[in-house]
């Protein structure tokens, strides 16, 4: 495991973190990794070549830079529907902003319902 960053996954949904951790450290990461390459037993070095050539693809930067803020609205909105003291409506508000506006969009995309539609419901 790369000594620069530690995944510890557990039932508290540290994804948000990671991500931002991964982009914040990418160039690093894929230096440490190609640097690293050389020196380390067979296995390690075919985990450590394919963890930079992840890193060395600059669509799956993209791909990290387009989900994390999605992850970020989700990861929050999850945190508040697990909390314990949080106002329903509240709640029930913000799911609306979230989710609302994702769904509308690809639903008009697919042709499944107009504009209009949403507009007449949403009032």
């Amino acid at each position: 495991m790369c000594p620069l960053i530690s995944l510890q996954l557990h039932a508290g949904c540290q994804e948000v973190k990671v991500i931002f951790n991964i982009l914040q450290n990418w160039h690093e990461l894929f230096a440490y990794f190609r640097a690293t390459e050389g020196t380390l037993h067979s296995e390690a070095r075919n985990k450590a070549r394919e963890l930079g050539n992840m890193l060395a693809d600059d669509i799956n930067y993209l791909y990290m830079v387009f989900v994390s803020p999605i992850v970020t609205k989700f990861e929050r909105l999850n945190a508040l529907f697990q909390s314990k003291n949080v106002d329903p409506e509240k709640l029930m508000d913000l799911h609306y902003m979230v989710l609302h506006p994702r769904v509308r969009q690809k639903w008009e995309q697919d042709g499944l319902v107009s504009s209009w539609v949403w507009t007449k419901v949403s009032e």
